[in-house]
């Protein structure tokens, strides 16, 4: 127990120093500085137990964590491209490298190195993501053609503008809403209370029949509406329906009314977006189509290792325009090579049993 908490110190003393160091290099802008204390950590024998011992990463485990939180509540992405969050990392990328190599003559060494070095992989990919990852947006209205972007780090404009890997150009925007129209729910209540029978679209004033009801939208009209029980009445916009011959008002707060086995509730137009797609054409130095693709959130075109992603919309005076995010991430081969061994790796310790050591 005492070694234990001895190694604890060690650790936190360490990861703290090395952070710090990190940070002193953030704040003189000289990253380099940053290298210094893992060129003698690599030198220093007698620093070896910390560097391969199981608490030095729970402590560099819970400073990342801590890091990452910060980051993500406080909405300031500038932490993950920091030098002390990035010498936190490394110190753990430092003890997953002697892992490997310290382990290089036990059983089983073949699929425990293949996990550790799978855990290098990704923190090889969040390395380049973070310091490689190109990126940029492009506003387009239908029709128009862009051969340069506004350069942007972490989703936020820098002011600079790049040329575009290739020309692309816009041949179709849309957006799809939610509904855009009043409506007015109908349910037989002795079928379900959840999913509406029926609905009337106000516009056109159609009549629909429910259960053997004949229901017509007649127009709207002030009623009174009592909230709650001994509550004075207030005065609220209605909409009044024929239900086979008898008069009703369903009130547009939200409230639901009854007749009989039926059940009325307005519904407010949204005009929420639901979906926005462009089809988009790529362009060669001649100006001749070379593909084209539709571009939709999760379904972005991939060319030469460019992403172009559907991130936004918007309408200016001269119709909508599409909003569409180049993305050029060098870190994610080794991140999704990573992931897999690692997957793999885990996979084969779990289901393959350990051999037993001969009496």
């Amino acid at each position: 127990m005492k070694e234990t908490t001895i190694r604890f110190l060690h650790s936190i003393i360490l990861t703290g120093a090395v952070c710090a160091i990190g940070w002193v290099a953030d704040a003189i802008e000289l990253p380099w500085i940053a290298s210094l204390p893992f060129v003698f950590l690599l030198f220093r024998a007698e620093v070896r137990p910390i560097l391969l011992s199981h608490q030095l990463v729970i402590t560099n485990l819970l400073v990342i964590a801590v890091g990452t939180g910060v980051g993500t509540f406080s909405q300031n992405s500038a932490i993950y491209g920091s030098m002390w969050f990035a010498s936190a990392l490394g110190l753990l990328a430092l003890n997953t490298l002697l892992c490997v190599v310290t382990r290089m003559n036990r059983e089983r060494f073949f699929w425990s190195a293949l996990i550790h070095t799978s855990i290098l992989l990704v923190m090889v990919g969040g390395l380049a993501k973070a310091h490689w990852k190109q990126e940029g947006m492009v506003n387009l209205l239908e029709g128009q053609t862009a051969v340069s972007m506004m350069e942007t780090n972490m989703g936020q404009p820098t002011g600079n503008q790049r040329e575009l890997p290739f020309p692309i150009r816009l041949d179709d925007f849309t957006v799809e809403f939610y509904q855009e129209k009043e409506e007015i729910y109908v349910y037989d209540l002795n079928k379900s209370m959840d999913e509406p029978t029926a609905t009337m679209q106000l516009d056109a004033k159609a009549p629909v029949t429910v259960s053997g009801k004949t229901i017509t939208y007649v127009g709207r009209k002030k009623q009174q509406f009592e909230p709650a029980p001994n509550h004075p009445p207030i005065e609220v916009d209605g909409l009044e329906l024929d239900v086979g011959g008898t008069l009703i008002s369903v009130p547009v707060n939200g409230s639901g009314v009854r007749e009989g086995q039926l059940g009325f509730l307005f519904h407010q137009a949204s005009g929420a977006p639901k979906l926005y797609k462009s089809n988009v054409s790529v362009l060669n130095d001649k100006g001749q189509v070379i593909l084209t693709k539709e571009v939709v959130v999760n379904d972005p075109l991939i060319m030469d290792g460019w992403w172009v992603e559907q991130t936004s919309w918007g309408e200016t005076k001269n119709g909508l325009y599409s909003g569409l995010q180049f993305v050029r991430d060098p870190g994610l081969p080794y991140a999704l090579i990573g992931m897999t061994i690692l997957m793999v790796g885990l996979l084969v310790q779990l289901v393959v049993p350990r051999r037993r050591a001969k009496v």
